[in-house]
């Protein structure tokens, strides 16, 4: 069974322009569609205190802004697709989110196919982003 996902993040910049990046795996436009209107008319829902979405079905995260996500570094910034593939496998497996929770030891050992080429590259990325 595949895995589908769709993502929407909207952030506002320090200037106040929203912004909304929109990922798309697998879903087609009906599906998408079908969901946005059961999303907004849980929002309404809601919003007249007629229901409660319960905490599973609701993933929140806080993310402080003065630390490197792993997911900005895998988006934004320009590194291998084998490192890439290592940072990804680590959030799958110790499921942390900051670049700075990231052993690139450990990440060597329990990652498949990560060798020491990517161990060293890691350590680069994060001298370069980190101690800015």
């Amino acid at each position: 069974m595949k895995i589908k996902t769709y993502t929407v993040i909207f952030t506002c910049d320090e200037n106040g322009v929203l912004h909304c990046e929109r990922q798309n795996e697998g879903f087609n436009a009906f599906e998408i569609l079908g969901m946005l209107e059961n999303v907004q008319i849980q929002i309404v829902e809601m919003m007249h205190g007629r229901v409660k979405i319960p905490i599973e079905n609701t993933k929140i995260s806080i993310l402080e802004k003065n630390r490197i996500t792993i997911d900005y570094v895998v988006k934004n910034c320009d590194i291998s697709e084998r490192l890439k593939s290592a940072l990804k496998g680590y959030v799958a497996y110790f499921e942390v989110t900051y670049l700075d929770e990231v052993d690139a030891i450990l990440m060597r050992k329990k990652i498949r196919n990560v060798g020491r080429i990517t161990e060293h590259q890691l350590i680069e990325l994060k001298e370069e982003l980190l101690n800015k």
